[in-house]
């Protein structure tokens, strides 16, 4: 399977970027023969539950699919979007696709996830 991962939050680009071209961010499509799953997590204190929202786009930017699940307890949002993400690699495994990219917001995960160095907490 190939995978890519990517952080599409903007909170890795300079300040005076985002002030300026915020409305100009946009979902851009994968290349040929990969689909884009994006994956978010809500949390709400309220319900004490973590929604996690997964899409699917294919290169020509088609809508392939959508998947809603709820975690509980309420969880850390790092521990959140990361379960998010492997609900989304267990989904993308059922559906059988093999060249996917997973897009998140969460720079923590995704750097995590990029990184070399082993983490056992």
């Amino acid at each position: 399977m190939n995978i890519g991962l990517t952080c599409t939050s903007n909170e890795e680009l300079p300040s005076s970027w985002q002030q300026t071209h915020q409305d100009r961010v946009r979902w851009q499509q994968p290349p040929n023969s990969f689909v884009k799953c994006n994956v978010d997590a809500s949390f709400s204190e309220h319900y004490n539950r973590v929604g996690i929202g997964m899409c699917l786009r294919d290169e020509f930017c088609m809508f392939v699919g959508a998947k809603m699940i709820w975690l509980q307890p309420i969880m850390l949002v790092d521990t959140g979007e990361a379960l998010g993400l492997l609900a989304a690699l267990e989904w993308a495994r059922e559906l059988e696709f093999k060249k996917i990219i997973f897009c998140l917001n969460s720079k923590g995960v995704v750097a995590s996830c990029n990184s070399h160095v082993r983490d056992d907490t």
